[in-house]
């Protein structure tokens, strides 16, 4: 028999121009292409999908909401670890420090902004002078995968049980909580007092000194508890000089702040992991796939029998994916992201776009939110209508693969375990609403 390509093109093309020119609800959408005939409708639930995990590319890590210093050892992903790098600037140009000024001390302050993981295991923190040009300029070019070069150990701290959510000064007329500990008095002495002496012109601005000073890394010690949040555009983080001279005592800030650049580095060791992400199955799919922040795994999804709509005279007015957390994947302070997104291959099969989903009217938004149920479940939800219409107009069904990843993925450490297409009890599903005459 002859297929009805003319016919199911006719209303995929209805559809497709219902679903751009209008902002009617998602659930609703095509209903109008069906006049006032009768319409039986209905879902296509559980519509094959084959999805597994894979390695993220690194992701863009500058100027982050939150730069990251930390470590943890976590059953499900193994062993996880960063650190951030900051440029310092001058709290003013061309400072004067008085008549044979003398340092007295030097301390580093870091302000909190939030955590992830078990903040109840002492950590250090470790300062290193870093050896290597980073550019203000270079709002691209700096990757999480990227290895800072540094060198000499400024200062770190005792292991301690962290409080990023305590309150222990009030600053600014503002309660905050930060962490203090002593730096190199002499390194500083040197670098900063003697080289300002000698008229060294790096004071004379910002500029000038990050072209002196390359700046810092922060990291952890290793010792598996957490990822701690902190806070660099601001000022409130940096490093404080305190001095006399002749006539009084006071103190220089050398601060972070938005006029310089802050990097986070992410390093992942999966050796000790639930899965592994080299071995998985590409053809028939997980019972579980994982998705991570910091540039870590991401869910890989694929729709093989796709096609098989091209010739259908179903009217297609909502393609829904829907995805279970695991039940107890976000225990011990791992929590799961507050949002996923979903990507897709850019333009000449490079790089990882959002999905054109995210450009249409917010009357039918994308979604991707985590939904929080009863007795700790979990979902994410993800309307894709625009994306399917697209597959199945323009190409046929074929090449249809997407890509979750974790919101926010240079800025938090969050991850989550999902069920796969291979789960025994609660699988991923691509659920597609539909109408059709009768």
């Amino acid at each position: 028999m002859q297929k009805t390509n003319i016919h199911s093109k006719v209303i995929l093309g209805m559809a497709f121009l219902l679903f751009f020119s209008c902002e009617k609800d998602a659930g609703t959408l095509g209903l109008d292409a069906i006049g006032e005939d009768p319409a039986r409708a209905g879902v296509l639930s559980q519509f094959p999908v084959i999805a597994y995990s894979a390695l993220e590319d690194s992701v863009l890590a500058v100027n982050p909401q939150h730069a990251i210093a930390g470590s943890y050892q976590d059953d499900v992903l193994g062993f996880s670890s960063s650190s951030f790098v900051t440029h310092l600037l001058l709290q003013s140009s061309q400072p004067d420090f008085g008549t044979d000024p003398q340092l007295d001390s030097v301390r580093m302050v870091l302000r909190y902004s939030g955590y992830y993981g078990d903040t109840n295991r002492p950590m250090s923190l470790q300062v290193r002078l870093l050896e290597e040009f980073m550019d203000p300029d270079a709002d691209q070019a700096y990757y999480s995968s990227k290895q800072w070069k540094t060198g000499r150990l400024l200062g770190s701290s005792d292991p301690v049980r962290h409080r990023p959510m305590g309150i222990d000064t009030l600053l600014g007329g503002q309660q905050v909580s930060r962490i203090v500990f002593p730096l190199d008095t002499g390194f500083f002495k040197t670098a900063i007092f003697d080289e300002l002496a000698s008229g060294n012109p790096a004071f004379e601005s910002n500029t000038a000194f990050i072209d002196y000073f390359n700046g810092i890394e922060v990291s952890s010690g290793g010792e598996d508890g957490c990822m701690l949040y902190f806070e660099t555009f601001t000022g409130q983080s940096r490093i404080e000089l305190y001095y006399h001279n002749t006539t009084d005592t006071s103190v220089f800030y050398l601060e972070t702040d938005n006029s310089g650049t802050t990097a986070n580095n992410f390093v992942h060791d999966y050796s000790t992991a639930a899965f592994d992400p080299a071995l998985q199955d590409t053809a028939a799919g997980e019972p579980f796939t994982y998705v991570q922040a910091m540039g870590g795994v991401l869910t890989e999804l694929h729709f093989p029998t796709l096609s098989t709509l091209v010739d259908s005279t179903f009217l297609i007015t909502k393609a829904e994916l829907v995805f279970h957390s695991e039940i107890g994947s976000d225990a011990s302070g791992m929590w799961v992201p507050n949002q996923l997104l979903l990507l897709e291959t850019g333009a000449n099969d490079t790089g990882k776009v959002l999905i054109k989903d995210y450009r249409i009217s917010a009357s039918t938004g994308v979604g991707g939110n985590v939904l929080r149920g009863s007795f700790r479940e979990k979902q994410y939800r993800f309307n894709i209508t625009r994306h399917i219409f697209e597959r199945l107009s323009e190409h046929n069904g074929q090449g249809t693969r997407l890509f979750l990843v974790a919101g926010s993925g240079a800025s938090t450490a969050n991850r989550v375990a999902l069920n796969g297409n291979l789960h025994p009890r609660n699988p991923l599903t691509l659920d597609i609403y539909f109408t059709t005459k009768p």
